[in-house]
């Protein structure tokens, strides 16, 4: 993901302070299937966004060795002349998921896809278009792959639903 301070990168602020993502359909695996299907521009979570400007702002600069618009910069190696994309970033995710989640062993960064749709189904008025969305996929492929609701979560749902019918039984 790139960032310029021009706000010509694929993060960019806009004139009301948010911080939005705008991705390029050619830069998602899905290009062929549901990425092509809609524009991915995104407003980050304002909750982030003051931790956000800290990073671009304080750390980043202090971090940056070479010029580079990549927003996350790795720690270089012996050599190297440049800033790369971080590749190890699925590695990260697993060793600090391992290290600060209760007993947990650790999972890659694919797992968030699973856990935010997981997460949007099983919350109140959650639906699989609200979860296709946000993981900018088809709604099929959610209903196929990313459901994670189990059979009390089903039976759940038609109690909320159905309870005032059921309380007049």
């Amino acid at each position: 993901m790139t960032w310029r301070p021009d706000n010509t990168g694929e993060l960019y602020q806009r004139a009301d302070g948010s911080w939005w993502i705008r991705i390029s359909k050619t830069k998602f695996k899905n290009r062929n299937g549901a990425a092509g299907n809609s524009i991915y521009d995104c407003e980050v979570q304002s909750s982030a966004w003051a931790d956000l400007e800290r990073y671009l702002f304080i750390y980043r600069p202090k971090l940056l060795r070479f010029p580079t618009d990549l927003v996350f910069l790795t720690r270089l190696e012996c050599g190297t002349t440049s800033h790369q994309p971080w590749a190890e970033l699925s590695a990260k995710i697993y060793e600090l998921t391992a290290k600060y989640i209760p007993q947990c062993s650790g999972f890659r960064a694919h797992a968030f896809r699973h856990i935010v749709a997981t997460s949007i189904l099983k919350a109140d008025g959650g639906t699989h278009k609200t979860a296709a969305r946000v993981l900018n996929d088809r709604v099929e492929t959610i209903e196929k792959h990313y459901d994670g609701l189990t059979s009390n979560d089903g039976a759940m749902e038609m109690g909320r639903l159905l309870g005032p019918q059921f309380s007049r039984m």
